[in-house]
């Protein structure tokens, strides 16, 4: 009788403790079935993260003007159709034709202003005197000067800088050349740039009242440092009567990846030899321009 009691007894107990365990182990593979999905999505939400800080660094490097430019440039390249790529361009004959006409003009103009200032200096073989607008130059004409010097003062706008410029011009008929000085000086901080200009010049001259000239050479900016780079202008002077003439002075520079303008506007007034010049100068390199009038005095002979 007590064997049975004691069988009955651990078969009561063994029931209840396999259901515990069982409802034991079903609670641990539903906890570690929720580890495992969270992990999951911690390493989802990771991953995007990632993806998304590296596509933000992407598009911070990829601001600015230059790079832009580069990346639309090569997107454009990139997503060109065939049809585009292999197209061959026709040209119309009509527009070889005009394009022809326009490049006899320019030749026929540049070859007649050069001569015209070969004639000028020289007289014409066939009438030394060359009465007219084409007549004989001068000495003390502004147009195609022998030799000519201007002073001026410049003061800058905006700002506590004044300038001195200084420019040399000498030549015979349609072959000159040029040399202009600049000192830029600044009060506060005390600190000043020289900027010059050296030029070989192909002066035009159409008539006694006009002249356009075609320089080629080099700039010269010293500050801090002193760097140097090529120089192209053409500077025009229209003198309408003896007594007055109207220059305009357009001046381009390069110097590494750096553009300078240089623009000056100017009426001179006087009388043979000796005028007064005044107008208004712009130099320009990059989002810094300086700027104002100018006054001087320019001898020519």
């Amino acid at each position: 009788m007590r064997h049975a009691l004691v069988i009955c007894l651990v078969l009561a107990l063994m029931f209840p403790a396999q259901s515990f365990a069982a409802v034991l182990l079903a609670n641990d593979n539903g906890r570690a079935d929720q580890v495992a999905a969270t992990s999951s999505q911690q390493d989802d939400q990771t991953k995007k993260k990632k993806q998304s800080e590296e596509e933000k660094k992407k598009a911070e490097e990829d601001k600015g003007t230059l790079n832009s430019f580069e990346a639309e440039a090569k997107n454009k390249k990139a997503t060109a159709p065939d049809s585009v790529k292999t197209k061959e361009v026709e040209v119309d004959d009509d527009d070889t034709g005009l394009i022809a006409t326009i490049a006899e003009g320019l030749f026929f103009a540049f070859m007649i202003g050069t001569v015209g200032s070969w004639y000028r200096v020289t007289g014409h073989p066939s009438d030394s005197d060359m009465e007219g607008d084409w007549g004989r130059r001068e000495p003390g004409e502004s147009v195609i000067p022998y030799a000519a010097l201007n002073f001026s003062y410049e003061g800058v706008r905006f700002s506590d800088v004044d300038a001195v410029d200084g420019r040399f011009e000498g030549g015979y008929g349609p072959l000159g050349v040029q040399y202009r000085f600049t000192r830029f000086q600044e009060k506060n901080p005390d600190t000043h740039i020289d900027l010059s200009w050296l030029h070989g010049v192909l002066r035009e001259s159409y008539t006694r009242y006009v002249e356009v000239g075609f320089a080629f050479g080099a700039v010269f900016l010293a500050g801090k440092t002193s760097d140097s780079g090529f120089s192209f202008a053409i500077p025009i002077r229209v003198a309408p009567v003896s007594f007055a003439s109207l220059e305009y002075r357009p001046t381009w520079g390069w110097i590494t990846d750096s553009t300078i303008t240089d623009e000056d506007l100017a009426l001179c007034v006087g009388i043979r030899y000796v005028s007064l010049r005044a107008g208004y100068r712009w130099t320009k390199a990059q989002n810094t321009t300086l700027e104002g009038p100018i006054v001087g005095l320019m001898l020519s002979w």
